[in-house]
């Protein structure tokens, strides 16, 4: 009976924890499409974080806003990171914070 719960247990979790990853292989994804956007280092960091938004959108990113997303310059070239963190619920009072950290340089 014991091992009954802990399966179902462990099944629960990857239930909730396994679309949060793959939503996050979407956002990688996104960002490193960035890279073959002609002209990209050229654009303004409010170009790029609404072709971001776009992008986002179109693929159903709920996880991601536009206040995770940090854009600067660095050395000539425009730095996209995009910190965010995804709270998802397990079972009644206990959930699973799980924090993101991605960058990307993009040339001029």
């Amino acid at each position: 009976m014991f091992a009954i719960v802990i399966v179902t247990s462990i099944f629960v979790m990857l239930f909730r924890i396994v679309p949060v990853y793959t939503q996050h292989a979407t956002v990688i994804t996104i960002i490193e499409s960035l890279q073959a956007e002609p002209d990209i280092g050229r654009k303004s960091r409010a170009e790029i974080r609404s072709l971001l938004a776009k992008r986002f959108d179109m693929n159903m990113v709920t996880s991601v806003s536009s206040a995770d997303i940090n854009i600067t310059k660095k050395d000539h070239r425009m730095v996209v990171e995009l910190n965010y963190q995804v709270k998802e619920p397990v079972i009644h009072n206990m959930e699973v914070l799980i924090t993101f950290n991605d960058q990307i340089e993009l040339e001029p």
